[in-house]
């Protein structure tokens, strides 16, 4: 099975997950958001507060859904993985408890989890947002 996630812990509670499928130009094959999802579990279970979720294929952050695996799983061909593979990403990615933080060029987008459930903070307002009592949705 190819790795398409790699991770690492750059500080205590801090989780740099990184998706690198050049092959598909980084679109969320089913194994790839299975790998995400596994990693983003993993990192939460062993203690991670932040995860950062970042491309390692230049010019391309995680890209749309992979619409192969969608074909072939309608044809009844082989899939790179099971289409679980989503939920599990949406739902750790979903909860409250860890901050998710997506770099994508430069730019920072961050789920911020709150009573209210996850508010979306885009670009430079994301510090002002981090530390604001109130959280606005984009």
């Amino acid at each position: 099975m190819a790795q398409h996630v790699t991770t690492e812990r750059p500080r205590e509670g801090v989780e740099l997950i990184t998706m690198s499928n050049p092959s598909i130009n980084n679109h969320g094959s089913w194994i790839g958001i299975g790998q995400l999802a596994a990693a983003m579990k993993d990192a939460r279970e062993a203690g991670a507060r932040v995860i950062v979720l970042a491309s390692g294929v230049k010019g391309h952050w995680f890209e749309h859904a992979w619409l192969q695996d969608l074909a072939d799983a309608i044809e009844g061909k082989p899939t790179t993985g099971e289409g679980v593979a989503w939920y599990n990403a949406l739902h750790e990615i979903g909860g409250t408890h860890v901050v998710s933080i997506a770099a994508v060029s430069a730019t920072v987008r961050a789920v911020v989890p709150n009573l209210a459930g996850p508010a979306i903070c885009a670009s430079r307002k994301s510090r002002r947002c981090l530390r604001s009592p109130r959280f606005r949705s984009r």
